[in-house]
């Protein structure tokens, strides 16, 4: 992980509690956003998250009533990216260090999914970025 120090608000805390304890999954970091919460778990810790067939996810839903995101960390920025983008289909996730230094990620998802990708009015990748900067320092994320 980064050598930031990750700020969770209290309800963010309670929210990873409850989710640790209802899924027995370690829990990295937890974002909450207007009808998201995002989850970031352990490498190795998401199907033990999601639960046979995602019953546990769909049972926090109904308990937090928002929906449910949960993301499998990774040390390594490109894996990281992919996850985050998951269930979406992900063609490729580019690195790379512009002449400037700034960091950009480029990820090329299949055409019929960009939308939801970005979402409705950007809520989607905004909030991935959100999540994604908080664990890889990165400038700018473009979705193709």
């Amino acid at each position: 992980m980064s050598e930031q120090e990750i700020k969770m608000t209290d309800k963010e805390l309670r929210y990873i509690a409850l989710f640790s304890t209802i899924t027995g999954a370690d829990v990295v970091d937890c974002v909450e956003t207007d009808n998201y919460l995002v989850f970031v778990v352990s490498k190795g810790h998401l199907t033990k998250a999601l639960g046979k067939g995602g019953s546990k996810t769909k049972n926090l839903a109904n308990l937090f009533k928002k929906r449910i995101k949960i993301i499998e960390y990774s040390d390594d920025v490109v894996e990281f990216v992919t996850n985050a983008l998951r269930p979406v289909r992900v063609e490729e996730v580019k690195l790379a260090q512009r002449d400037d230094g700034k960091v950009i990620v480029v990820a090329r998802v299949h055409p019929e999914e960009k939308g939801k990708t970005i979402g409705k009015g950007g809520k989607n990748i905004t909030a991935l970025k959100a999540i994604i900067n908080r664990h890889h320092r990165l400038d700018s994320i473009i979705i193709e």
